[in-house]
């Protein structure tokens, strides 16, 4: 049995796919960031529910080729080729549909095979973007959300970030002890809203918190 397997059945039970991950106070202004976009299963609801300006990373271009093609034509929906990180660099890929991951990453762009991709700094990308204030931004990237969540927390990305959703994997090295330490950063910002532990996290942004 999988360690975290109770963690699994308490969310199934507690219908989290059809509550936590998609009940939020967004409206058709809000703004927010989809890493791991997979085939935007996820967009796809949030757009319905609230109208929001999403933007979906997804480095895996059979996956984005297939958001690109649900998503045409939509102008608050916007695709971005390459996955979020704490810095800019290739990624080899090992394709498994909703479980593909990260088995190596190299610093700097390169092509060795067909399954390397781009990756870029999380920093770079919200100044790029002009994203000032984040309503939601969620992270299912199999591994790569604990330099990505060290990386916000480093350049002070949580403050502009008014709910994270994130999966940590208990796959990736030192998880346990990362996760922890994350979290431990997030309690002086964000409040934890759920917590099915290597399941999904929800944290939202203390009222009292100076986001500039």
């Amino acid at each position: 049995m999988h360690k975290y397997q109770h963690e699994f059945n308490r969310w199934f039970s507690d219908g989290g796919d059809r509550t936590h991950r998609v009940n939020y106070h967004l409206t058709g202004e809000s703004v927010v960031l989809d890493a791991g976009g997979y085939h935007g299963d996820f967009a796809a609801e949030i757009y319905r529910r609230y109208g929001c300006q999403i933007h979906i990373f997804e480095p895996e271009p059979n996956f984005a080729d297939i958001i690109e093609k649900r998503f045409y034509g939509n102008p608050k929906i916007t695709l971005h080729r390459y996955g979020l990180s704490n810095k800019n660099g290739s990624a080899i890929l090992d394709v498994k549909e909703d479980g593909t991951s990260v088995v190596d990453v190299v610093d700097g762009y390169v092509s060795t095979n067909d399954n390397t991709v781009t990756l870029r700094d999380i920093n770079e990308v919200v100044d790029e973007l002009e994203l000032l204030d984040i309503d939601l931004f969620k992270i299912n990237i199999e591994g790569g959300e604990f330099p990505l969540m060290e990386r916000c927390i480093e350049k002070g990305i949580v403050r502009r970030v008014n709910n994270f959703q994130i999966q940590y994997h208990n796959f990736a090295p030192d998880a346990e002890a990362r996760r922890n330490e994350i979290n431990k950063n997030l309690e002086n910002t964000h409040l934890c809203q759920y917590n099915y532990t290597f399941v999904w996290e929800g944290w939202g942004l203390k009222n009292d918190i100076d986001v500039r």
